[in-house]
């Protein structure tokens, strides 16, 4: 790869793409200096995001559920296009994707909200540390039914897939597991509308000795601990991350050496992130990844300088099959190859489209589309290479501005990363 393939696909792949016409700056900052802004923005001198939640009303007062989940909705995808540190929300999204909470049973809009800052703040830290929050965050106490579960009738739907989707996968753990997770668990719970932190009841607890994987836990810390520890963790988890950043298709090896190192750093995120960075730098791939809308909804955003209104995201999005808080079920969003259904590909190019029409006259995108300056067009949308001439004769047969910029937006060069 050259110096532009390596640093386009490495924004791409590890943060939310490219602001508008920041290719070549980032290139002549070299690699190494985009990933220090990457994975250690602090250092690298660029601020905080603001929190866009705040003075968000997300209250149940004159509005649906369904439209205080698309506030906290509009609310995320514009700190995704604007925010300067990618990372963060790239990692937020795929912890939302993984540990899933969905506003189709979570009703509470503010408990959503601070779960989302639960990703913002832990999601590249330690996996410990996010788990234990996770397992006692008020949205999935509510989603998964740990609200209810008491001592004398543990719930076993948290626990279940703790083991199976969050943390160790099939194979590796026993019904007994499930069991014991669930009566080590029990005791916290939330009021049904409120957006408080759980608490723990003694009473609803059952603190006796559980075997779950072959240690004796009695709590949260126990529990998160024995899981964690587990071998299969570690490969379980840079599985998932290793194959979201590098490729579905990456290789059983690298995965085992993402494991590594991400046992190393006591299972550090970040580290593990760096490892699979370091894996991308000399060229290991896992194939192309095929954007979801919502990832691609921003990095189409950031590319070409568009701020679309929020109603219009959201309902394209929907029309899409991909909304913030809305997976369809505890697994996520299905994702890869089934972006390309035919519904799916319709609403992307109609929301390419509202993309094209929001873009600012003065964009470097917008103003290589008029003048038909093709390798121009894919710098300024801040793409690893130029156009394939598959691409280039559709783009050359559509005769006004805005399409062709809608054309070159779902076309694979930008849908694939």
């Amino acid at each position: 790869m050259d110096e532009r393939q390596r640093i386009a696909t490495l924004h791409r792949r590890f943060g939310l793409g490219l602001p508008v016409g920041t290719l070549a700056d980032a290139v002549n900052r070299g690699v190494d200096i985009e990933v220090g802004r990457i994975l250690s923005p602090t250092e690298a001198g660029i601020a905080p995001t603001p929190d866009p939640l705040v003075g968000v009303d997300l209250t149940d007062a004159g509005v649906s559920r369904e439209q205080r989940a698309g506030r906290l909705a509009a609310a995320w995808l514009t700190r995704m296009v604007s925010t300067e540190r990618p990372l963060e929300d790239r990692m937020s999204w795929f912890w939302h994707n993984l540990l899933v909470t969905s506003a189709l049973k979570t009703r509470v809009a503010p408990a959503l909200a601070n779960q989302l800052r639960l990703f913002w703040g832990l999601g590249t830290g330690s996996l410990p540390d996010l788990y234990r929050a996770i397992t006692v965050d008020p949205a999935m106490l509510d989603y998964l039914d740990g609200r209810d579960s008491t001592g004398s009738a543990p719930n076993e739907n948290y626990g279940r897939e703790l083991l199976e989707l969050f943390a160790l996968g099939v194979g590796n753990f026993t019904e007994n597991d499930v069991r014991a997770a669930a009566a080590a668990l029990t005791g916290w719970t939330t009021v049904k509308q409120d957006d408080k932190p759980a608490t723990f009841v003694t009473r609803r607890h059952n603190d006796g000795p559980q075997q779950l994987l072959g240690t004796t836990v009695h709590d949260v810390a126990s529990v998160i601990e024995a899981v964690t520890k587990h071998p299969a963790c570690a490969l379980f988890l840079a599985g998932k991350v290793g194959r979201a950043l590098l490729g579905p298709g990456l290789d059983p090896a690298s995965v085992t050496s993402l494991a590594a190192s991400f046992t190393t750093s006591n299972l550090s995120v970040a580290a593990l992130v760096r490892a699979a960075i370091d894996m991308h730098l000399v060229g290991v791939t896992g194939g192309p990844i095929v954007l979801g809308p919502v990832p691609w909804l921003v990095m189409a955003e950031r590319a070409t300088g568009a701020r679309v209104r929020d109603l219009k995201r959201i309902g394209g999005l929907r029309a899409a099959g991909q909304v913030p808080f809305y997976a369809p079920n505890v697994a996520g969003w299905p994702g890869g190859q089934s972006w390309y259904g035919s519904s799916t590909m319709v609403a992307r190019l109609n929301l390419a489209g509202v993309i094209a029409q929001a873009t600012p006259p003065t964009s470097p995108a917008l103003t290589a589309a008029k003048a038909s300056d093709w390798p121009a067009l894919s710098r300024a949308l801040g793409l690893p290479a130029d156009f394939a001439a598959t691409t280039v004769t559709a783009l050359s047969l559509v005769p006004d501005t805005f399409s062709r910029l809608a054309i070159a937006l779902v076309s694979p060069e930008f849908v694939e990363v």
